[in-house]
């Protein structure tokens, strides 16, 4: 008698109840399959659209037909976490009981992802500086950098308050930042309906609803979905293990091919240059960095290219990584280099290749797949291209490439003094 384990006859069988005799299945079908605009899109993890849909709910002047209520509900909640007794600069009591006259809301001002300025009735101004990490994390000095930034900028506020959003939950590397969770943006988004359901217009109610629904199920444990998953599983656990163990396999690099395609067709968008690509990696210059100071690197580096800095790609671990690699640069040039651009926020691995000739000027790991797209490639390729258009778009990043492509002239006189002939 077979081991229950490899019971064919039993395994069947409980693929056929579970088919067969799970309304819940059925129901979990239906949720997962109805409409929803962000993932049309494919912006269920992008940092840049997550920001983008939050300022506009923020902001009072926008289509919403919430006013200045999602606003204050949500401030109410950030400053009633538990982290933030002792780092809020106002209460939520301060909140609900505001004169607000006005509200700005800027967009990646000097980098900061979200940055609100609210002036009160008797013209006092208080700003709000939102850091939004998805599913990258904090890099170096980046919270004090934007703290400063703040405190210099508007310093007559009253008060200044600054946030961490996160869907991991992260601790903040700057003592005086809050902690906030994206269910505290779902539970303010669930008392703003509720409260204003008349006054939010078709079109609006649609990107909300699409919204808040992507938020139950990507960022929140306690969601029907999830319930319904674990529900599922309990009873037909070996039956489901079956299916993840003879699952389509889709590793990374068959979705490499993909990329670069989806790459090299948007270039001149992009501002990038390809470079040599290689089974795990893709390499890529942006316009910038084509000048006679980047054309200096041995024919052995990369597939016979001379480009001394260059962007890759990634694809050899399980999530794929950004990187800016110097290949075998003066020592001297890549450690001035890498000082100034840990200076704009970015911060340089230690550890580095072949015996430091390939020095790291930036590394890190893109977002995070979906189950949907680990299974599909082209669902893949597609959200790792669309991490990589956001990073490049991205304000820090392009104070990087320009700080680096500043350096390239020097780099350039480097070799050109050591071609000179001795004594001349």
């Amino acid at each position: 008698m077979s081991h229950p384990q490899f019971d064919h006859e039993a395994i069947l069988r409980d693929l056929n109840e579970l088919v067969v005799n799970c309304p819940d299945l059925t129901r979990i079908e239906s949720l997962l399959g109805s409409f929803n605009i962000f993932q049309v899109l494919r912006s269920e993890w992008g940092e840049l659209k997550h920001s983008n849909v939050l300022a506009w709910l923020l902001d009072p002047a926008e289509s919403h037909g919430f006013d200045g209520l999602f606003l204050q509900k949500w401030l109410m909640r950030v400053t009633h976490g538990e982290t933030a007794y002792e780092r809020r600069p106002v209460t939520p009591v301060e909140i609900d009981a505001w004169d607000l006259r006005s509200v700005e809301v800027r967009r990646e001002f000097m980098s900061i992802d979200v940055l609100i300025i609210l002036t009160m009735g008797n013209g006092a101004v208080w700003v709000v500086c939102i850091e939004n990490k998805v599913n990258s994390f904090q890099r170096s000095g980046q919270l004090s950098r934007y703290r400063q930034i703040v405190e210099e900028e508007f310093p007559g506020a009253v008060h200044k308050l600054f946030v961490l959003l996160s869907k991991n939950n992260e601790t903040p590397h700057d003592e005086a930042y809050i902690s906030a969770s994206y269910h505290q943006v779902h539970a303010a988004l669930c008392e703003a309906v509720t409260q204003r359901r008349m006054s939010i217009g078709n079109e609006p109610r649609l990107l909300i609803d699409n919204y808040m629904r992507l938020l139950e199920e990507k960022f929140m444990n306690q969601s029907e979905i999830a319930n319904l998953a674990r529900t599922i599983y309990k009873k037909h656990q070996r039956a489901i293990d079956v299916i993840f163990a003879h699952r389509p396999q889709n590793s990374l690099g068959t979705t490499r091919p993909i990329v670069i395609h989806l790459l090299s067709s948007q270039a001149e968008s992009l501002g990038i240059v390809m470079g040599p690509c290689s089974k795990n990696f893709i390499r890529f210059i942006p316009r910038e960095w084509d000048q006679p100071g980047n054309s200096h690197g041995g024919a052995s580096l990369w597939a016979h290219s001379k480009l001394q800095i260059l962007f890759e790609v990634d694809f050899s671990s399980a999530c794929p990584r950004l990187l800016i690699v110097g290949g075998n640069p003066p020592p001297e040039w890549a450690a001035a280099t890498q000082s100034k651009c840990d200076g704009e926020g970015f911060r340089h691995l230690p550890n580095q290749r072949r015996n430091g000739h390939w020095p790291r000027f930036y590394s890190e790991a893109l977002e995070a797949l979906s189950l949907d797209e680990i299974l599909n490639q082209e669902l893949a390729a597609q959200a790792i291209f669309e991490a990589l258009q956001d990073r490049l778009a991205s304000e820090d990043m392009k104070k990087v490439i320009a700080t680096i492509a500043d350096e390239l002239p020097a780099l350039d006189a480097h070799y050109q003094a050591k071609a000179q002939p001795q004594g001349s």
